[in-house]
This record gives C-alpha cells, sequence and structure tokens, in this order.
C-alpha cells in the first residue's frame, strides 16, 4: 500500500506506476534463490521487471488507444425492516419497525410489537439516492523504436485518465444546495485517476565490445479516493446499513449511518512524482572474461492530503481539519560482477562469477495536521489546534557473492552459489549472513532423481529378496527428500 492516510480499504499502489505497454518481460525469482541473488530484503521473492529497447533498423512506431466505460455491476443487497403492530400504545395500533427485543418484551409493555410484514428497500440500485453512476476511462500512448546497429532507442508517452463510477447523488446535490453548500469538482467525481508517462531507453555499443544502456522513466499523477468501506464514515456502510422502511418525503433516512452528501465532501487526494534511472554497462574483455556494472535510482515524492472545510462532512468532522503528509522515498542501486567462461573439456564448460552489491533504502515523511479551522480556511497553518510530526529512516545493505556453474553438453547444468550480506539493520554485533544456494537444471534434476531411483530400487529390491520385506518400504524415502 503506498499511503499515508486511511479511507476505509482502498489504497494506492506504486507497482501501477509501471505502464504495462513499456514491459518486455517480467520474471519472478522465488525464496531462497532471491535471498542469494538480492539478499535479505529480497526473503520472499523478487519480481523483476524489464522494459523495452531499441531495435537496430528504421524507426517503428506504435499508436494506441483506450476508451471505456465502467460500471459497478455488483449486487448489491436489499435492506429489509421488520414491521408490526404496537397493540398497547394509546388509540389505533401503530405499525413501525418491530426490533426483535421489543416482539421480546412483555405483552404489557408500551414497546411490544407483533411482528406482521416485512418493509424493502434497495438504495444502491434507486436513482436519486444511489452513488453509483457511469465512470469512464480514456487512455493514448505512442511509442518509437529504431536506430542503427551502433545507438538504439526506445522513446514513449502515455496519458491516461479514469473517473470511477461514482458521483453524489442527485437529491442529495439538491439538498446541499438548499443548505447553501457548494458543489465542488472533486465531489463531482469523487473517484478520479490521472497519469502521466514518459520513459526513454537508450543502449550504445562503443569500440572494444563496450556495451553502455541508460534507461530513465517519469511517472505524475494525481488522484482522489472516497472514503469506501471499513469504517462507518464510508459509502459502502451507509448503502448496507440503511433501513428497510423510507419515508417517501425524506431521502435522507434510505442511508444507515451518515448522508452521502456529507461523506463526498470530505476530500483525499494524493500527488505521485517518480523518477527511475539506471545505466549499466558491459564489457566483453577477450574471450573467457565479461565485467558488468550497474546504477539505480528510485525516487517517488507522495504528498497526501485531507481536508474538511468548516461546517462539511459528517458530525464530528464538520469543525473543520486538514492534514498534510509528504513523504519522500529514495533507493539506490550499485552492482558489479565479473564472469570467466572456460571450456574444461570439449564437452564440459565451466563459468565462474564474483561479484559486489550495494543497496541504500532512504524514507523520509513530514506530517502536519490541524483541525477547528475557521470558514473558508484550507491550510494547516489556520487551524486552532495543530500537531506536526517527522520521521527518517535508512537501510544500507552490502553483498558479495561467488558463484559456480558446471554445464555438460548444454544439456545438464549444476549451479552452486555462496552470498555474504550486511544491512544496516542487523546491528554492530550481528555478522553477515551467508546464504548458499544450489541448482541443477530440469533435466538434470530428471537424470539425477532416475539415477537415484535406479539405485535406491536396486538396494531395495536386495533385502526383499532376502525376506526382510519392511525394510524394503524405507527405500524411496531419499528419493522423496531429493525432491524435496
Amino acid at each position: 500500500n503506498s499511503t499515508t492516510i486511511d479511507v476505509g480499504g482502498s489504497t494506492p499502489r506504486r507497482v501501477s506506476d509501471i505502464n504495462p505497454e513499456d514491459i518486455a518481460s517480467i520474471h519472478i525469482v522465488r525464496g531462497p534463490s532471491a535471498a542469494t541473488l538480492y539478499g535479505t530484503d529480497a526473503a520472499n521473492g523478487v519480481i523483476v521487471i524489464t522494459t523495452k529497447r531499441g531495435v537496430a533498423g528504421t524507426p517503428r512506431w506504435t499508436l494506441y488507444t483506450e476508451q471505456g466505460l465502467i460500471k459497478d455491476e455488483a449486487p448489491w443487497p436489499t435492506n429489509y425492516s421488520t414491521l408490526g403492530v404496537f397493540p398497547n400504545l394509546a388509540g389505533d395500533p401503530t405499525r413501525s419497525d418491530c426490533y426483535l427485543f421489543r416482539q421480546g418484551l412483555a405483552t404489557t409493555a408500551n414497546a411490544y410489537c407483533i411482528a406482521d410484514s416485512l418493509a424493502a428497500f434497495n438504495p444502491a440500485k434507486t436513482d436519486g439516492i444511489s452513488p453509483l453512476s457511469t465512470g469512464r476511462r480514456h487512455q493514448c500512448g505512442a511509442q518509437l523504436r529504431s536506430g542503427p546497429t551502433a545507438i538504439r532507442y526506445f522513446l514513449s508517452g502515455e496519458w491516461e485518465d479514469e473517473v470511477g463510477a461514482q458521483e453524489i447523488p442527485s437529491l442529495e446535490r439538491a439538498r446541499l444546495i438548499e443548505e447553501g453548500f457548494p458543489i465542488r469538482d472533486f465531489q463531482e467525481e469523487p473517484n478520479r485517476y490521472d497519469r502521466a508517462n514518459m520513459r526513454a531507453n537508450l543502449n550504445i555499443s562503443l569500440p572494444h565490445n563496450l556495451e553502455i544502456g541508460v534507461s530513465t522513466g517519469y511517472i505524475n499523477s494525481t488522484g482522489t479516493l472516497p472514503q469506501s468501506d471499513n469504517n462507518s464514515a464510508a459509502f459502502a456502510p451507509t448503502l448496507l446499513a440503511g433501513p428497510g422502511l423510507v419515508d417517501p418525503d425524506d431521502h435522507t433516512t434510505a442511508y444507515g449511518i451518515f448522508n452521502l452528501g456529507n461523506i463526498y465532501q470530505e476530500e483525499f487526494s494524493q500527488d505521485i512524482d517518480r523518477f527511475i534511472g539506471s545505466t549499466n554497462a558491459l564489457w566483453t574483455t577477450n574471450e573467457w572474461l565479461t565485467v558488468r556494472g550497474n546504477a539505480g535510482i528510485d525516487y517517488t515524492g507522495r504528498l497526501d492530503q485531507l481536508l474538511c472545510r468548516f461546517g462539511d462532512c459528517i458530525p464530528g468532522n464538520d469543525e473543520g481539519f486538514k492534514a498534510d503528509y509528504r513523504s519522500n522515498f529514495f533507493n539506490y542501486t550499485l552492482d558489479g560482477s565479473a564472469t570467466g567462461t572456460f571450456d574444461l573439456t570439449s564437452t564440459l564448460n565451466s563459468r565462474s562469477t564474483v561479484g559486489v552489491q550495494f543497496y541504500r533504502r532512504l524514507f523520509d515523511v513530514n506530517q502536519a495536521y490541524g483541525e477547528l479551522l475557521p470558514p473558508g480556511a484550507v491550510s494547516v497553518s489556520a487551524g486552532a489546534i495543530k500537531d506536526a510530526a517527522e520521521s527518517t529512516t535508512e537501510t544500507r545493505t552490502l553483498g558479495a557473492f561467488v558463484e559456480q556453474s558446471v554445464a555438460w553438453n548444454d544439456r545438464l547444468f549444476v549451479t552452486a552459489r555462496l552470498r555474504a550480506h550486511d544491512n544496516s539493520a542487523f546491528g554492530r554485533d550481528f555478522d553477515a549472513v551467508l546464504y548458499p544456494h544450489r541448482s541443477l537444471s530440469p533435466k538434470g534434476s530428471w537424470i539425477l532423481m532416475a539415477a537415484v531411483s535406479l539405485v535406491s530400487f536396486a538396494a531395495g529390491l536386495t533385502f526383499l529378496l532376502a525376506g526382510a520385506w519392511p525394510v524394503f518400504g524405507f527405500f524411496g524415502i531419499d528419493v522423496l527428500l531429493l525432491a524435496w
């Protein structure tokens, strides 16, 4: 999740910043393999995303666009109320909500009732009361890939805007206008997202077998989210907790907790500025030695704001408040490696790699909050009660690894890897962590499994022929352990 303000469960995620049209491949490195390659932070696995690169040849343009509508097709349930008569009330028997606890009262109690019917109402499916509408989505982009053999480039740009399937209900709009409240833009479109995405990747082939690559990406987005669910001040609980009996002269009785018009007066927005850049070099010094180097930065600037103006929003928040949270995320990476490849025999090949990696992660946040805003104020500093906080977190990781791989006829591969890893979060008295790893190619695994199975079966058969049939049952466990 990527927000410092709770809107009830629906939160933005930064993985969506990457334009899918720019992705060339996605590779998942799991568990121990990921930790061996990238260290402790990768203990649960790593998703490696590779963006597109330029190809030699004439310029190749790609243009695309997308237009669509968004509708909420969820089966919103109908609300019900149990109705009944109250025989002990003065005058004619009155029909009203006959709750279970009233039905269980003494028959002489004034609040005692006898249930006789059900009232049903679905606010999510009723025009003028429901906030559900038809949203829209628009996307357009262009890509250019080309370049001579020595210089290749990939350029792309995309614009996206989306309006969710929510709006202020027409009867609530009329009520707010009648009470003297203006209808602001964010109330018209309480769930909106706009994003611009640009990318430039450049690959250069230099003399002496040197390859240089530069990759840059910039994302700018802004979005608004209404209070959605998982809290009482949200549209979903208000729709789901409504009664089945609604006063035809007062539409607000259809809502269960708060009026939707007041819920949509709360304004949450998030602005994102993100830059992802990297440069890499590949140098093949001779037929057997290859040297690689990479450096990268991933910066995200995030601004979260939540505002309730004086007199707006639900009861309890109508005295006005403003939250302004500003966060910065920096991720730096440096790594280098050298790989030597040797032919031990005509059929046996060896590849040895040594490398070093350095990661630095820096997160800082400044939070400011003000409440009891005067009429017309929209800033934290205008609040009669103010609060502020700041925090900075930094971690550094240094790792080195060695890897040895042997291949037979380019069919059977055996790889062993060892990584030494130290992290600033471990503390001064904690030694580096070692991550060993070994692997076989799929074909090699099958060959090894077949060989062990054959030996195990032959050994077990010997015991079986000798009459020690219980011992035979233990053979095969070694095969299962090997597979595990």
